[in-house]
């Protein structure tokens, strides 16, 4: 919404159904009329080429990351940016899930090795480095239970929540913004940019 303010026209791809609808009745409201939707993956929307194309929190689980680059770089005439994490996004969540699934969790790739894919398509991309967003914290142990589950995929009253009521009590810590995982840092936030041949 806040490109649409200043762009002429903003072509959103999103697959998810529910985002779409939340962007469409966003737009609806906001009286947004410069506003176009491909609700599809990148991978298969077919767009036009814009002056910008920005891709933000969306590479942490492509899989096949090179001809998702190159698309984004075939359909920018100005330049493309990728907003990403330093670590993937539910990267602190790793303590807890092995302690309520019993087994490691794959942490996703994010910037840096994000940054290394571009090195290797001999792409030398500027890189700025935001704010820094706080850890995540909750007001009460209910709060964090609730968004716990849904985080790390437990069902109430299973074996699985048993152990994430365990886990809890051993790895939340108060901060003075709530409870928080222990050892969790605040999440730096980098975008990168280039301007394809």
């Amino acid at each position: 919404m806040p490109l649409a303010d200043r762009c002429r026209k903003v072509t959103v791809v999103e697959p998810s159904q529910s985002m779409v609808e939340v962007l469409k009745q966003g737009a609806h409201q906001a009286g947004s009329p410069n506003i176009a939707i491909v609700q599809s993956g990148w991978e298969e929307a077919e767009v036009d080429p814009a002056d910008i194309v920005l891709c933000s929190h969306v590479l942490y689980g492509v899989e096949n990351i090179v001809p998702f680059i190159q698309k984004l770089g075939k359909h920018a005439t100005g330049s493309v940016l990728i907003l990403m994490f330093i670590d993937s996004p539910q990267a602190h969540f790793s303590p807890l899930w092995k302690r309520v699934h019993r087994k490691d969790r794959i942490t996703l790739p994010a910037f840096r090795e994000f940054l290394g894919v571009l090195w290797e398509m001999d792409i030398y991309p500027n890189i700025e480095m935001l704010e820094s967003h706080e850890i995540q914290a909750y007001e009460s142990l209910d709060a964090a239970r609730q968004e716990l589950r849904r985080r790390l995929y437990v069902s109430p009253e299973s074996a699985e929540d048993r152990r994430l009521d365990s886990a809890m009590e051993e790895l939340l810590v108060e901060t003075p913004k709530g409870l928080a995982v222990r050892g969790a840092s605040s999440r730096r936030l980098g975008l990168i940019s280039w301007q394809p041949e």
